[in-house]
């Protein structure tokens, strides 16, 4: 199984570093083995790569969809924890561990994670609510938004076990005080490990040897073994113990510069996330632009391509229309004279109506192709409720009685420029259509909407639906799916729509019928967008 080269863009929003993840990595690449990584990560629809990266950032939801692959490609429901525990190695946390081991007690570094972890983690915050000898209780505050889940808690507790483990000791007991998962509002954890041992013993042990040896002027002398003895003793206890006592000042002075220096460094980090955070999203801001502009620009050539298509082919279809026009028009007024002239029983009268028929779909024909190929002529102020009844009118009277028609208006009048004739024959268009692909028994609901930047005229039907297939070719000149059809309705009606200013959608699923949206912008909403285009 074979993962993704590449994040989509939901996964990789800055909520969670890199970092938390690559335990998961080193988990699965020691102990399962680079097959089992591998068909992980394509589980959780992320790759390898980018997640390896530590400089990188995903999203929560990412980081759980890796948890859940986990635990269900390994079966093993600590994975999350043992993979939590991963984090001691010096690939994931490196400079926070580098600080802790040189700089830092088991409890600074405590202390510093709970600090600094707005560093790795931006959807909750971590607080140390205290701490003692061995022993620290650390929050987690989720915001807005964001809840804990299982596997990402054991995981925080594998995490918050190692560190100890930094600094060479054995990991630490990790409890729970409260848990969201069990209805509280935050997780607080209790640590719990073996503390290192204070230079305050070595101090007092010291002190202890100086007590012993100044025994020696107050015990009886017959009881001295050797005073000269107890004198050197004395004097080398005492060396040792100003000796300590110099040492342990030198531990608690190297200790100071090396807070300061840890402060230092951690004020050089600030300056430089926050330098990395601006460009991230400066980044992040023009790889959207880039986006936009790329899809506006596809947008926009489809429809320059749309537009150049139609045109050579109104050009074609007028061309053809006007040639066709003069031979039909002859052919008419023929069988016209042979309609008188031939007797009511001539053998050749029943080939007359036949040869009618035929002329009249040539000539409907002919009328398609010179709608196709019109500009709008008649430009006036119209109601499309007005229109669309009187559409509704006409289809009434020629559709078949099975057929049953509703009209709905929703919101106010509304009143567009365009041509009325045109826009009548795209509305007839799509009724037809729809009458059509219910074969003459069905519903049919015009609906007109009205909104605060549109008016939206929808015809809809409950008839069989069209598939993705058939929906991205249907607008297509000569496209049809009947038996006798040319394939020019649909394509005369998007095109008579967005001569008149509108676009045509479509909505369709196979069994549940077929919605077509004409969609014209407010008068005053495309005024102000011209203006802004303008400006």
């Amino acid at each position: 199984m074979t993962g993704p080269t590449h994040p989509n863009p939901e996964d990789t929003k800055a909520e969670l570093s890199c970092r938390a993840a690559k335990g998961i990595i080193l988990y699965l690449r020691r102990e399962h083995g680079p097959r089992v990584l591998d068909e992980v990560f394509a589980r959780a629809e992320l790759p390898v790569e980018y997640v390896n990266e530590g400089g990188n950032w995903m999203s929560f939801a990412a980081f759980n969809r890796l948890l859940d692959a986990m635990v269900a490609v390994t079966g093993d429901p600590d994975s999350p924890y043992r993979a939590g525990t991963q984090t001691a190695d010096p690939s994931t946390f490196g400079p926070i561990r580098v600080m802790g081991q040189r700089f830092l007690s088991i409890q600074g570094v405590y202390r510093m994670m709970t600090m600094h972890s707005h560093y790795f983690v931006k959807i909750c915050d971590w607080t140390l609510l205290g701490y003692a000898q061995g022993h620290a209780r650390i929050q987690i505050r989720y915001h807005k938004g964001y809840s804990q889940t299982r596997w990402n808690c054991d995981n925080i507790r594998g995490h918050l076990s190692s560190i100890p483990t930094w600094l060479n000791y054995a990991p630490a007991q990790v409890g729970h005080h409260t848990c969201i998962l069990h209805g509280a509002e935050v997780c607080i954890y209790d640590v719990d490990w073996i503390e290192e041992p204070s230079h305050s013993v070595a101090i007092f042990g010291g002190i202890g040897g100086i007590l012993l040896g100044l025994t020696g002027f107050v015990v009886p002398a017959s009881l001295r073994v050797n005073q000269g003895l107890w004198v050197v003793l004395t004097a080398c206890l005492g060396v040792a113990v100003s000796g300590l006592f110099a040492l342990h000042g030198r531990l608690r002075s190297v200790r100071r510069q090396h807070l300061l220096e840890s402060d230092s460094l951690m004020k050089a980090t600030d300056v430089n996330q926050i330098m990395y955070n601006e460009l991230q999203n400066k980044v992040e801001e023009r790889t959207k632009e880039l986006r936009e502009a790329l899809a506006e620009l596809e947008a926009s050539r489809a429809e320059a391509l749309v537009r150049e298509r139609d045109a050579a082919i109104g050009v074609l279809a007028s061309g053809m229309a006007h040639d066709m026009n003069s031979p039909l028009n002859a052919i008419t007024l023929t069988f016209q004279a042979l309609d008188e002239d031939l007797p009511p029983d001539s053998p050749s009268r029943p080939l007359l109506s036949p040869a009618k028929r035929a002329v009249q779909r040539c000539k409907r024909l002919v009328a398609d192709l010179l709608a196709f190929s019109r500009e709008p002529r008649m430009v006036d102020a119209a109601n499309l409720e007005d229109v669309a009844r009187r559409c509704l009118e006409l289809f009434e009277a020629d559709s078949a009685p099975a057929i049953r028609t509703t009209f709905e208006v929703i919101g106010e009048h509304a009143q567009l420029k365009l041509d009325k004739a045109q826009l009548q024959q795209a509305i007839l268009n799509l009724l037809d259509n729809a009458a059509d692909a219910m074969q003459g028994k069905g519903s049919i609901c015009l609906r007109l909407r009205t909104g605060a930047r549109d008016v939206v005229l929808e015809v809809e039907d409950d008839g069989p639906g069209m598939s993705k297939e058939v929906q991205s070719q249907i607008f297509e000149p000569f496209f049809t799916t009947k038996k006798t059809g040319h394939g020019l309705g649909l394509a005369i009606t998007r095109r008579l729509v967005s001569r008149n200013g509108g676009q045509v959608e479509l909505e369709s699923a196979p069994g549940a019928g077929t919605t077509f949206r004409l969609r014209f912008p407010l008068p005053n909403t495309l005024e102000t967008t011209n203006n802004r285009d303008r400006a």
